[in-house]
C-alpha cells in the first residue's frame, strides 16, 4: 500500500473496516500502521465504533498489540490522549459470560488494560500521568505481570 496512492489505500482501509469479519479489521489495522505518517486518519474512530469492541476483541488482539505503538507514534498529542482514554475504560463487561463474577471480570479487565498500556509504555511511548498511574497500580496489584514481561521481551501478550 505504500507505494500506491494513499487515498485508494484509506478507501481500502475504510471498506474493510466496514466488514463485519475479524479478518478484515486485521487487514485494516495493518493496513493503518503502513501508511505514511504524514497522512492523517482518525485511528480513534475507527477504534471507538461499537463501545470499542475491536481494541479489546480476541480476533484482533494480535494486530492491535503489535501495532498499537506504530499507531500510536502517528497520533497527535490530543489524539494520543484520547487513545489512552479509551484504553483505561477497558473492554465492556457485556462482552463477557454473565457468570463472572464483579472481581473475575476486574481481573480480566484490569490486564486487558494494562497489556495495551505496557505496549505502549515498553516502545518508550508516553502514556500520561492518568496512564502510567493506572499501569503501575495494576502492576502493584498484580506483580507477576511484570515479571512475565521481563522474562519474555518478546511476546506480543505479556
Amino acid at each position: 500500500m505504500k507505494t500506491t496512492n494513499s487515498n485508494a489505500a484509506m478507501n481500502a482501509i475504510m471498506d474493510w473496516w466496514a466488514l463485519p469479519f475479524p479478518i478484515f479489521k486485521r487487514l485494516a489495522l495493518f493496513a493503518l500502521a503502513e501508511l505514511p505518517q504524514n497522512f492523517s486518519v482518525d485511528v480513534n474512530e475507527l477504534l471507538e465504533i461499537d463501545d470499542s469492541r475491536w481494541l479489546w476483541n480476541t480476533a484482533t488482539q494480535r494486530e492491535i498489540l503489535s501495532l498499537l505503538p506504530k499507531l500510536f507514534l502517528n497520533l497527535s498529542d490530543v489524539d494520543k490522549n484520547r487513545l489512552v482514554c479509551n484504553i483505561l475504560k477497558g473492554p465492556s463487561k457485556s462482552w463477557f459470560r454473565k457468570e463472572l463474577t464483579e472481581q473475575e471480570f476486574k481481573d480480566i479487565k484490569d490486564r486487558a488494560i494494562w497489556l495495551r498500556l505496557s505496549k505502549l509504555k515498553n516502545s518508550r511511548l508516553n502514556v500520561g500521568i492518568e496512564g502510567d498511574r493506572a499501569y503501575e497500580k495494576m502492576l502493584q496489584k498484580h506483580p507477576i505481570w511484570g515479571k512475565k514481561l521481563k522474562r519474555n521481551k518478546s511476546s506480543l501478550f505479556g
